[in-house]
């Protein structure tokens, strides 16, 4: 089956939250670009050790739609991250 949306996530598996790492950030980039289409500072952000950063929603016409989240959750593992990331499609 053809997927239908995906989440791209980040997770901080040893506990430590976003804001006790300096300058912590994380981007999503255009690989053929180089374009930075997200990007967002985690440091000065939620203290969590999860974030969904965006969603990509495949459209009836086939194209994808990205969307910018930035969503904290209490998530240290992929596992963990599965049921806010489900939600969020």
């Amino acid at each position: 089956q053809d997927a239908t949306g995906l989440v791209f996530t980040v997770n901080s598996f040893s506990g430590q939250k976003f804001t006790e790492v300096a300058k912590a950030y994380c981007r999503l980039l255009d690989a053929t670009t180089g374009e930075e289409l997200v990007r967002f500072d985690l440091t000065n952000a939620e203290p969590q050790t999860g974030v969904m950063m965006a969603k990509l929603i495949r459209q009836f016409s086939g194209e994808w739609e990205m969307t910018a989240m930035g969503e904290f959750v209490k998530a240290r593992t992929v596992r963990n991250m599965v049921k806010p990331a489900a939600q969020a499609l």
